[in-house]
């Protein structure tokens, strides 16, 4: 799944910047995406690095680790942004339906390649 996978380095951060609406939009996109798929993390994958989101399903909270991987994920055109959650949505249900795994039953992560 992850394999050798590291998370990302202060040096490979510089550049990157996510503002704090952009942030909010993001993290509401993934929030969909933990809810709707029933998954209490979604991991961004790029190039053996992650970056990990994690959803407390009780609380409808959730945490990024990194924002640069979401932020190469979404863009924040609304339109195409809505188009890639319906895709990952559809994907992860389609998943769980192929192994028999009920909605109701929370994974404890989902992998995104970004």
């Amino acid at each position: 799944m992850m394999g050798k996978a590291t998370k990302l380095t202060k040096s490979q951060k510089k550049g990157f910047r996510v503002n704090k609406k952009l942030q909010t939009y993001i993290e509401q996109l993934l929030e969909q995406i933990a809810d709707e798929v029933n998954v209490k993390q979604v991991v961004l994958e790029r190039d053996d690095v992650y970056a990990i989101y994690k959803f407390d399903t009780l609380k409808r909270k959730g945490s990024m680790e990194d924002w640069v991987f979401a932020s190469l994920l979404f863009d924040g055109d609304i339109i195409r942004d809505m188009e890639k959650v319906r895709e990952i949505i559809a994907v992860g249900l389609k998943q769980r339906a192929e192994h028999k795994i009920k909605v109701r039953q929370p994974l404890l992560k989902i992998t995104i390649k970004v």
